[in-house]
């Protein structure tokens, strides 16, 4: 839970399923059925619907630290800092895979994904940029609820001003009505250079086996150092449900 109010992409919207073997096929539909009008007593034509499906296999991803026996013995908030430290670093792992996974040996992320359209070269960052990718959507039929930029890029876009404060009064450029209502979320898993606006309700994260934490004062020569062990570990995979309900911006500027 700690994690998952860390990530980004769980706070726009991301959807989990639990995985209940080694993968999982999930039915998506490729093309929608045609509706029309019926005469009184007259049967309809009907329509085909086209279904694909996209495959989750889980990738396992965790890691381990160590601390001295001493310190987990002598500090009331040793406990509240490891799992502070792991959760974090869990969601940071969550966000930089889902958003950037290369697919190979790992999760393949939002920015790699086939199909997912890309406005080209976008230089300084404008809210014009941000609003056509939206627009772009949109016009696929989907409606997005999320943009995700770099903290950089993010502030860049948020001291955006009219005028220039001597021939004209200088103000805040805020965001056009297509965009204002979408979440503003920021992430250092993305590079100044990258973003993406989209509706992140059809990301699916399929989950294998949650977050487990396990504790030893053995492992890792951590009997004969008086240590402590404490590894986390998941298996998850990460897949979208619709290409064409997200848009890349590459070539950013700051």
């Amino acid at each position: 839970d700690r994690a998952r109010s860390r990530s980004v992409v769980m706070e726009t919207g991301a959807q989990t399923v639990e995985m209940t073997s080694d993968s999982l096929r999930i039915p998506r539909v490729s093309s929608d059925p045609t509706m029309e009008v019926k005469s009184e007593n007259a049967a309809f034509s009907g329509s085909d619907v086209e279904f694909d499906a996209v495959t989750l296999v889980p990738y396992l991803v965790g890691t381990y630290i160590k601390a001295s026996r001493e310190l987990a013995e002598d500090s009331p908030v040793f406990p509240q800092q490891v799992e502070a430290v792991m959760s974090r670093a869990l969601a940071e792992t969550i966000d930089g895979y889902a958003l950037n996974g290369t697919g190979s040996q790992q999760p393949l992320g939002i920015i790699g994904y086939p199909d997912v359209n890309d406005t080209g070269s976008v230089g300084a960052i404008a809210w014009e940029d941000v609003h056509t990718a939206a627009t772009t959507i949109r016009a696929a039929n989907h409606e997005p609820n999320a943009f995700v930029l770099h903290p950089t890029i993010m502030g860049d876009l948020e001291v955006l001003t009219t005028g220039d404060g001597a021939n004209s009064a200088k103000n805040w450029l805020g965001a056009p009505p297509g965009v204002s209502g979408l979440m503003a979320l920021r992430t250092s898993n993305l590079t100044t250079a990258q973003g993406i606006v989209g509706d992140f309700r059809q990301v699916i994260i399929g989950v294998r086996t949650n977050p487990m934490i396990q504790v030893s004062d053995v492992a890792v020569n951590a009997f004969e150092k008086h240590q402590v062990a404490i590894k986390i570990t998941t298996r998850w995979d990460m897949a979208l449900m619709h290409s064409d309900a997200f848009e890349t911006l590459s070539g950013i500027t700051t």
